[in-house]
């Protein structure tokens, strides 16, 4: 091997041996935006999953904390059990559930619309609400569904009578000896349905 051998043979080792070290730093440059594009992505793919199978409705709905977001879906129950249907019933149900377990875990009067004053005993009430929903939410046939409504409404006409604002018309059936909630008005009746939808009285409201 001659001396301009070895010399072209160094040069060569050299510049690999420069391009190398050029090539590392590139890839330190590069890393710290990689890692955070990978990170980015992480956090979009377990937002994604977090919400999977949850609509936008069920999103407004777990913002609603107030007595008013309640009634919502305690009139489309009644209005699903006056017509004979039970289609629906038990998304209704839940989201009452969800929504009075997560008031009454951040409660505030104002929130819940109730009095100042009366905000001790409308968080009592809560739980009663939540459990009465979630068998209502279990019901298995269109009978059951009526038989939960009972002990929904009951917490709801009690709940009531705490609450501010414009308010729904109590019910009262003489012949199932219930109670219900619903606007003023034409009675209809969800416990007998179409059978007898305007059997009863308003009572209060």
């Amino acid at each position: 091997m001659n001396h301009e051998s070895i010399t072209v043979g160094g040069r060569e080792g050299a510049r690999s041996k420069k391009k190398g070290v050029m090539n590392m730093k590139a890839v330190r440059e590069k890393l710290p935006r990689a890692v955070a594009a990978v990170t980015l992505t992480f956090l979009a793919a377990s937002n994604a999953f977090a919400g999977a199978g949850e609509t936008d409705h069920d999103q407004d709905l777990r913002g609603d904390l107030s007595f008013s977001g309640i009634l919502g879906h305690y009139e489309e129950i009644r209005q699903t059990l006056l017509a004979d249907g039970t289609e629906g019933l038990a998304a209704h149900a839940k989201a009452i559930a969800d929504t009075a377990e997560a008031l009454s875990q951040d409660f505030s009067a104002e929130k819940a619309g109730v009095h100042l004053d009366q905000a001790a005993a409308a968080r009592q009430i809560l739980p009663e609400m939540s459990q009465a929903a979630t068998r209502l939410a279990e019901a298995s046939d269109l009978g059951a569904a009526r038989e939960a409504l009972y002990p929904l409404s009951k917490a709801l006409v009690r709940f009531r009578k705490l609450a501010t604002g414009d308010l729904p018309a109590v019910a009262y059936c003489p012949m199932v000896k219930k109670s219900w909630l619903q606007p003023g008005g034409e009675i209809g009746n969800p416990y007998f349905g179409q059978a007898m939808p305007t059997c009863g009285e308003i009572v209060d409201g």
